[in-house]
């Protein structure tokens, strides 16, 4: 896996050498020629050292110098059977030069003025103004739940404190799973999409229309015991998604509106002081 994401990444980097200016005479050893295009021992220093064992670092060497031989043939390749007119990018880089400078200037202004706080009655009113947006389309549910090994000697003592409603025995249920739990989530207030669970504890033997809640379960796999309680369900079609578990994305939701509102306003300023300090004329 890491091999492959080294050579995802020299690949990328290969593939953007066209943008390098032609270097200057080298002294360092040649690698690789196309036409006049010359790849360098002190292209490639340093790229290929750290963490990496000696058979990998041979094998990223050489992917990366047919990666650079490939990109340089077929550059070479589209120069001589394009037409000039196909060739001719000024336009488009210039247009792409304007976006990248316009997105630069505007970015930094917006940074410098935007306002990030936004307040719990701001995103409760956008909440409940915008209720049709949060209609569940999947279940979701409340769900608290302890990942322990089998080998644990304290399973019967997790599970009397798990299914306890007293404080102290939920006080020590938490100290325990803090230091020793493989996973956990003691949160009742804490939301899930119930088909993303599996990503934390085997489901396959639950149905989200067959849970009761506040019922405790328990199931095993071949390493852990898992105790759970869902401590509350919403059915997808028919419930909102609740205002708690759509908080983060309201916030970023609203910071983005404020930020083209602040863009739209920028753009009026730098108009009006161009019709102010007379910028520009227009020609009937």
């Amino acid at each position: 896996m890491r091999l492959s994401f080294f050579l995802i990444l020299l690949f990328l980097f290969s593939s953007c050498s066209w943008f390098d200016k032609d270097k200057k005479k080298e002294t360092s050893k040649v690698i690789a020629k196309v036409e006049a295009k010359i790849l360098f021992e002190k292209d490639m220093s340093g790229m290929f050292k750290g963490t990496l064992t000696k058979q990998d670092s041979e094998l990223l060497r050489r992917s990366f110098i047919n990666n650079w031989v490939k990109e340089q043939l077929i550059y070479q390749k589209a120069l001589s059977n394009l037409t000039d007119k196909e060739k001719d990018k000024k336009d488009e880089l210039e247009e792409y030069y304007r976006s990248l400078i316009k997105y630069e200037y505007l970015n930094k202004i917006v940074q410098q003025r935007l306002d990030k706080n936004v307040t719990d009655t701001e995103i409760e009113v956008y909440y409940e103004n915008n209720k049709e947006i949060f209609l569940l389309h999947k279940c979701l549910v409340k769900l608290i739940y302890v990942a322990m090994p089998l080998t644990s000697k304290d399973i019967k003592l997790l599970k009397r404190w798990f299914v306890s409603d007293k404080k102290n025995d939920r006080d020590f249920l938490y100290e325990y799973c803090v230091n020793k739990s493989v996973r956990s989530n003691l949160d009742p207030e804490k939301w899930f999409y119930f088909d993303e669970l599996g990503k934390e504890i085997p489901t396959k033997s639950f149905d989200c229309n067959n849970i009761t809640p506040n019922n405790y379960y328990e199931m095993t796999d071949s390493n852990n015991i898992y105790m759970l309680n869902f401590t509350e369900i919403k059915h997808g079609g028919s419930n909102y998604s609740p205002l708690k578990f759509e908080k983060d994305r309201i916030r970023n939701i609203i910071l983005y509106k404020r930020r083209l509102d602040m863009i739209k306003v920028i753009e009026n300023e730098v108009y009006k002081e161009g019709v102010q300090k007379n910028y520009f004329k227009i020609y009937d």
